[in-house]
């Protein structure tokens, strides 16, 4: 029963009871108007069907956080395990990468050095701090992004061969697929060439808009180069604005 019609039915009998007690007859009267108790009642039923849905959008969201966890970590152990070309055999560690696996922009540097390898990160060390500084500049913090190499080992001074760039595509591929970056900041020219399968030259190139897996992307100067010119501090300004606008165009 409707509780308009309820409260009715109780309005009715109060003024009943109250007429007799007073005046031992019923006395005519008009019940207000009660029809708010419905309404009550259907924003009542209205909130609990809306906390329901948000519960199970929760719950699918949590679901879907946990299993792209898992994939990432999936992905690392094909990594840490691989054996598909000769560097694993020189390099044992291998550094999948680290990061926010739903980060909205990825960083993609060349191989991994003495440093990172005794580390297991990239991009560690005071090449690792001034890239930080970079991402303050534009506002983007570190932990927001996903970092990882091309070369996901330590090529400990061997000649790097196009066999072992197409190998470890691989992993990177399957990495951008999982993450689905809306950005990649490209470090230097070895990524760059190697991710559009020409040589290009950083020096004309930066800055530039390129797209990969139909997702676009800008390279600079790496770091490393950057500590040991300082000449370079401005292109790569003008570059992360770049990174920036289009950060805001697409994600912001």
């Amino acid at each position: 029963m409707e509780r308009s019609k309820l409260a009715k039915d109780l309005y009715n009998l109060i003024g009943l009871y109250s007429d007799y007690i007073e005046d031992s007859f019923p006395q005519k009267r008009n019940a207000p108007d009660l029809s708010f108790f419905d309404k009550v009642e259907k924003s009542v039923e209205v909130k609990q069907v809306v906390k329901k849905e948000e519960k199970i959008v929760k719950k699918e969201q949590d679901v879907n956080i946990l299993n792209k966890r898992k994939e990432i970590i999936n992905i690392a152990t094909q990594i840490i395990k691989c054996e598909q070309c000769q560097l694993c055999k020189i390099s044992k560690i291998k550094i999948p990468g680290v990061g926010d696996p739903f980060a909205n922009v990825m960083v993609i540097t060349d191989f991994v050095t003495d440093e990172e390898e005794a580390a297991k990160l990239p991009l560690i060390g005071n090449t690792g701090d001034f890239f930080k500084k970079w991402m303050g500049a534009i506002n983007l913090s570190v932990d927001d992004l996903f970092i990882t190499h091309l070369i996901k080992c330590n090529p400990k001074k061997n000649t790097i061969t196009k066999d072992f760039i197409e190998q470890c595509r691989i992993h990177l591929d399957k990495q951008i697929e999982l993450i689905k970056p809306k950005l990649i900041l490209v470090l230097g020219d070895f990524v760059l060439s190697s991710l559009m399968k020409r040589f290009l030259d950083i020096k004309v190139n930066h800055g530039k808009v390129f797209q990969y897996k139909n997702i676009p992307f800008i390279a600079t100067f790496h770091p490393k180069d950057v500590l040991q010119n300082q000449t370079l501090k401005k292109p790569v300004w003008d570059d992360l604005k770049i990174l920036q606008n289009l950060y805001k165009e697409r994600i912001v």
